[in-house]
């Protein structure tokens, strides 16, 4: 909520020379916020889909059945394509290959909550503690209060795992704050 009041703020007053970009899903907003001007994104085509994978796959060339499973699934939104990629990651589902990435099954489709869900359980016990446990404070929360909350060993390796898998990233002084509303509600 605070970074929306301050988007909304440099939108009614915005400074000369400075470009502010702000995303959101299409909520029937009208075409402009304050003085400035709203512009919707098509979702993504298919070789801007085949850039986004391979960049997130370190370059590797995707089969063609783990490109058209991607499309499928993220249905061109670059957050599902990472989080879709993450998900087959950590569960497994990746196979290097000599050329590239290979899918080793097809995980059942899932919508944009359940596919955040998915996420968050697959990061282990103890990173879900800690993001519950950071999701009681707020948008962006003290780490220091959560640990001393949490108050065990793993506290390190939980906010590694957060960190990693990009839930949650650090905004300095020992705060950190979560990268999407989709892993807080998760």
């Amino acid at each position: 909520p605070q970074t929306v009041e301050v988007f909304h703020l440099l939108c009614r007053q915005p400074l000369p020379k400075v470009l502010g970009l702000g995303f959101t899903r299409a909520t029937g907003a009208e075409g402009k916020v304050g003085s400035a001007n709203l512009i919707y994104l098509a979702p993504l085509g298919p070789e801007a889909l085949e850039a986004l994978t391979r960049e997130l796959l370190g370059g590797a060339k995707p089969t063609p059945a783990l490109s058209e499973f991607l499309a499928k699934r993220a249905k061109g939104n670059p957050e599902q394509m990472a989080d879709w990629i993450q998900l087959l990651f950590e569960r497994g589902y990746l196979f290097p290959t000599p050329t590239g990435y290979s899918l080793v099954a097809e995980l059942r489709p899932l919508d944009d909550a359940a596919l955040a869900v998915a996420r968050v359980v697959a990061s282990g016990m103890g990173a879900r503690r800690y993001l519950e446990a950071s999701s009681l404070l707020g948008d962006v929360f003290e780490t220091n209060v959560v640990e001393s909350v949490m108050s065990d060993a793993e506290g390190d390796a939980a906010w590694s795992a957060l960190e990693r898998s990009g839930f949650v990233r650090p905004v300095g002084n020992r705060r950190s704050t979560f990268t999407s509303a989709r892993y807080r509600t998760a």
